[in-house]
């Protein structure tokens, strides 16, 4: 009868330890909050992104200071626009440093920008592909995001009170050449 005893209590310590340190399930994503934008040649472009941590989660998701990565190719966008991730400083992305989602909340945060080279980027459109970001090897990855730029516009049109301008100026040069030369 000791030896039941002893034995269930024992089994019952084991399942109560093993309950308390066993990982809560954590269900997360992210992607872009505005995924395809339309903007101007000379405008920069920021990237909003959103983390969720899913309702179905058992845990909360909490920021994992050391082992953040995050990384996007660049394709068509290689040359035409400056990436730079987050905001500028050590910690890219301050808003995660203090993550501490419950199941059900998100967090919105600045992924990156984009900046126009020389200043100017030829009308077209523009994709960044592969977006990913990495949240430690318990909570692991996610990736295969796109962002897509839409570049409209060009060279600013003069306006028809400009072109009047300059068609007068234009018709005054002959005048003011032939009293020049009186």
């Amino acid at each position: 009868m000791k030896i039941r005893s002893i034995t269930a209590l024992l089994a019952g310590l084991f399942l109560f330890a093993a309950a308390h340190t066993a990982q809560a399930a954590v269900i997360w994503d992210w992607d872009f909050i505005n995924p395809v934008q339309t903007v101007s040649p000379t405008q920069t472009v920021t990237m909003a992104a959103r983390i969720t941590n899913d309702a179905a989660s058992t845990g909360n998701l909490v920021y994992p200071a050391t082992t953040t990565f995050a990384g996007i190719n660049p394709g068509s966008a290689y040359g035409v626009y400056d990436f730079f991730f987050g905001t500028n400083g050590a910690d890219f992305w301050p808003q995660l440093t203090s993550m501490n989602l419950a199941p059900g909340e998100s967090l919105d945060f600045i992924f990156g920008t984009l900046v126009p080279v020389g200043g100017l980027v030829a009308p077209g459109t523009y994709q960044l592909t592969g977006g990913s970001l990495f949240l430690g090897d318990i909570l692991g990855g996610r990736s295969g995001k796109t962002f897509q730029v839409t570049v409209v516009g060009g060279v600013p049109v003069p306006e028809p009170a400009t072109w009047a301008l300059l068609l007068v100026g234009l018709l005054m040069v002959p005048f003011l050449v032939r009293k020049h030369h009186r």
